[in-house]
């Protein structure tokens, strides 16, 4: 779990200081260190959109029914984010009910399924952060189906496919005419996952390559300066006035 400035959590010592007192620190009166286990968040006042941990979620398929054969766990890229878990690559064959099964156990509310061409998204929600820091404060949760009691784990990150999404895509920002002459202004859906944006037009039609919208002039340039994560719209202007364009805008997290 990622801690962040101002949290407050709960912790317990396993064993007493005196205790654990090595000869050398006996010696020369230097205090034992102590060392904290079984840490919790207690409250916290951050954003909604900070992160509270990254890792790969090891999760047991269940309800395939007493004559199907076992299938393998399912290994799911996790972020947390406030009140929420985003799991990626999730399979054709994994749907709302089956995530329930788990979820619902540690807490959850709600759980939304989003099916893409190249990869499946899953949102969890939580009724608030708490909830959430609790689950990835933890590596092993156990859970019971209607055969056994199965263990779901919380492993490392792994990278694999580099090219694979991690975090759903925003949805297509809207274009309109902007008041001057060869000006555009694209809007799109603000994210609370979202720490920065970047905005890029193209011809539209054309297998061009994208141009980054400078912040500061407003128009299309090679700086690499992101809009704050308040932002949801942009003008963009010295556009050729008699083109279309076509506009993409990806956000930047803490992870």
């Amino acid at each position: 779990m990622r801690l962040a400035i101002g949290d407050e959590v709960t912790f317990c010592v396993p064993a007493a200081p005196e205790a654990r007192a090595g000869v050398d620190d006996a010696a020369n009166g230097a205090p034992p260190p102590m060392e904290a286990s079984m840490i919790a968040l207690a409250s916290t006042s951050r954003n909604a959109g900070s992160v509270l941990g990254c890792f790969t979620l090891d999760l047991p398929r269940t309800g395939a029914g007493e004559d199907a054969p076992p299938r393998p766990n399912l290994q799911l890229d996790c972020h947390a984010f406030g009140d929420k878990l985003i799991l990626a690559g999730l399979p054709a064959d994994f749907d709302e009910p089956e995530l329930m099964r788990f979820f619902s156990k540690q807490g959850a509310s709600q759980a939304i399924v989003a099916r893409a061409k190249m990869c499946s998204f899953a949102s969890v929600s939580f009724p608030s952060t708490l909830e959430v820091a609790r689950f990835v404060g933890r590596t092993a949760h156990a859970f019971a189906d209607d055969k056994e009691t199965r263990i779901a784990r919380l492993l490392p990150l792994v990278i694999g496919d580099a090219d694979a999404a991690r975090l759903p895509a925003l949805p297509a920002p809207t274009l309109a005419v902007g008041e001057e002459v060869g000006s555009l202004l694209v809007v799109w859906s603000p994210l609370v996952l979202a720490v920065a944006y970047s905005v890029e037009l193209r011809p539209a039609g054309a297998a061009g390559d994208w141009v980054a919208v400078d912040v500061a002039s407003s128009r299309l340039g090679s700086s690499s300066n992101r809009f704050d994560s308040a932002c949801s719209s942009c003008r963009v202007g010295g556009l050729h006035p008699t083109s279309a364009y076509e506009a993409r805008v990806s956000y930047f997290t803490e992870c």
